[in-house]
């Protein structure tokens, strides 16, 4: 019991235990080399089957410049995680919170290269609070956590991706992750830490969430700038208010008091990923890193509205996936939405 309470306190830890079934577990770091030439995505994971045989090991990667993607599968064997830290191995590879140790030879897959994080922005943890997901990661047998490991950071080092050079260095980086029995059914997902002012970091993701027999619109909303962060969150009484989706774009409206915040995220061509599902990792999600993402932020008091934040970000990440009906269905949403 003391050390799953131990765990829950830091989200960023492995969370499961390789003899469970019917679970996933993954870290997403995003890479983004100093001049935007360099847009990559590491996902090392674990999925343990219901099924027997099918229990694995993985490490995919995501070049957001070309949309290529890859991913290498091992045995189970060949992962491990620290028990009172963020410290994964997967093969000859490893992964942390400061560092990533890339080695990946398999089949037509060359990857090979030292990175180091520093100056992490952390999303803040307390004892009822400690993570992204407020109270709710107290909540047991969700269908899917969320956590946020990085904000934004710098990065030094570089990869070698089959014979070729990909540097790093004094580029900007971001690290979450995920675990539990499946993604959601619909869920959009958004990121970036490319602005004008270097230092300012946004991510947001709202998702359908099972709940009690029923389900909800989950909304997780972060915006870092001048040293302050501002949450927009379920558990803070943040609603989606309105939802657009277009050909070519997607725009939310978030309300929790006294904010609004506004999304519109640009959409551009994308790669495809694997991602857990209750009979595998067998959802195939689409996601782009060369999309652009506009932020404002509004604080209104009485009849006063003062803009907090607004600005473009570039090199975003960007998903949508599933039935974004539903995201609409169970909002209660009062705008006009178009599907």
């Amino acid at each position: 019991m003391l050390r799953s309470i131990r765990k829950k306190l830091h989200p960023a830890w492995f969370q499961g235990c390789t003899g469970i079934r019917g679970y996933f577990e993954g870290w997403y770091y995003k890479l983004v080399s100093k001049d935007g030439t360099r847009l990559l995505a590491v996902i090392p994971g674990v999925y343990l089957s219901d099924t027997p045989g099918q229990s694995h090991c993985f490490i995919q990667v995501f070049n957001g410049k070309t949309n290529e993607t890859s991913y290498t599968q091992y045995p189970l064997k060949e992962f491990s995680a620290e028990s009172k830290d963020f410290n994964i191995t997967i093969a000859d590879s490893r992964f942390t919170q400061d560092h990533m140790s890339l080695h990946v030879k398999k089949n037509d897959v060359m990857l090979s290269g030292e990175l180091e994080f520093s100056g992490q922005v952390e999303w803040p943890r307390t004892l009822l609070s400690p993570g992204i997901m407020g109270w709710y990661t107290w909540a047991p047998r969700m269908e899917c956590y969320h956590g946020v490991i990085s904000l934004d950071h710098s990065i030094n080092g570089s990869i070698d991706i089959n014979g070729e050079t990909a540097d790093f260095s004094e580029g900007r980086g971001y690290i979450e992750k995920d675990w539990g029995r499946s993604f959601p059914k619909a869920w959009l997902w958004f990121q970036t830490n490319h602005f004008y002012d270097q230092g300012t970091g946004f991510m947001g993701s709202a998702a359908v969430i099972p709940w009690m027999g029923t389900s909800f619109t989950g909304v997780i909303f972060g915006l870092y700038h001048k040293g302050r962060l501002y949450r927009f969150t379920t558990y803070l009484g943040a609603r989606l208010t309105d939802l657009t989706v277009e050909s070519g774009s997607v725009t939310c409206i978030i309300k929790q008091k006294p904010y609004i915040l506004h999304v519109k995220a640009a959409r551009a061509a994308g790669g495809y990923l694997k991602a857990p599902a209750l009979n595998g990792m067998t959802h195939i999600i689409s996601e782009s890193m060369q999309s652009e993402i506009e932020v404002k932020v509004e604080e209104q008091t009485g009849n006063s509205t003062r803009i907090v934040f607004h600005g473009k970000g570039v090199y975003a990440g960007f998903e949508m996936a599933g039935d974004t009906d539903l995201l609409c269905a169970v909002s209660s949403l009062r705008g006009d939405i178009k599907l």
